[in-house]
């Protein structure tokens, strides 16, 4: 005869305890476009039109972002 498999008991969750922080590294390794530095997400504007004018405000240049398909400001290259 064989012993019964003992079960497994665990008093704590099988998760990660925050599990925002390990969702965010990942989107801002597959895409960094969308992530500034810090993790936040760049600012985005709903239509061209207002991302033109911002860009031309600060001196910058805009573009549209794969992940949230808005656009984004970019530092000019």
């Amino acid at each position: 005869m064989t012993p019964a498999a003992r079960s497994v008991y665990r008093e704590w969750p099988l998760r990660h305890p925050n599990p925002s922080s390990t969702l965010e590294g990942m989107a801002r390794r597959i895409v960094p476009s969308h992530f500034r530095k810090d993790g936040k997400p760049k600012t985005a504007y709903e239509s061209e039109s207002v991302a033109r004018q911002e860009a031309a405000r600060f001196g910058k240049t805009y573009y549209r972002c794969d992940f949230c398909n808005r656009f984004h400001l970019a530092s000019k290259a």
